[in-house]
């Protein structure tokens, strides 16, 4: 039982239902249609990537069987199991980041707990690639990068990390940006 200042509710939706317009009249079956094709069908919109210019000069090429990704001197590999998926995480001192390969790797989204969130599309190693930039209520500079239709099977890659300034960040983008994968183009 629910109570509500003076009001006492056996049925919790009870008072909920009744202030929703009726899906039997044409205004509240309009209204449910349309809330329905704005949080379900409306795509996001995406701008063209402007990636930073780092130097990379001194960076380590690692290889990963599928890709290979250039990492900051001061990035050490962090030991991490993937289930279904190739995993892999490496740290820095204001820095880290971690990669999944496989079937079920995620796009990045936007979330009430995101400031500043920007998406944005560009080529990289002649694939398309969606990335997101954005902040963390927790004040981390965020980079979530997303490759679709990978490999064989519908493998995805997605790219996450986290940097406690902008200049660290710019670091994870250019991570992202020097990403080249092994297998031939499809």
């Amino acid at each position: 039982m629910l109570r509500f200042a003076s009001t006492v509710l056996k049925n919790p939706m009870e008072g909920i239902f009744q202030r929703v317009p009726s899906a039997r009249s044409s205004q509240g079956w309009a209204v449910f249609v349309l809330l329905l094709i704005a949080f379900t069908v409306t795509p996001m919109t995406y701008v063209k990537c402007s990636l930073p210019k780092v130097d990379t000069s001194g960076w380590i090429t690692v290889t990963t069987g599928v890709f290979s990704l250039r990492v900051p001197p001061d990035f050490r590999r962090l030991k991490v199991q993937g289930y279904d998926s190739l995993v892999g995480k490496w740290e820095g001192k204001d820095a880290w980041f971690s990669y999944d390969f496989g079937r079920y790797s995620g796009p990045p989204s936007d979330s009430m707990d995101y400031r500043d969130f920007r998406i944005c599309v560009t080529h990289i190693d002649n694939r398309e690639v969606q990335i997101a930039v954005y902040r963390r209520r927790d004040r981390a500079y965020a980079v979530h990068a997303y490759w679709e239709d990978i490999g064989e099977g519908d493998e995805r890659l997605s790219l996450y990390g986290e940097a406690r300034n902008k200049e660290n960040r710019k670091r994870l983008l250019a991570v992202v940006a020097q990403i080249q994968f092994l297998q031939g183009d499809e």
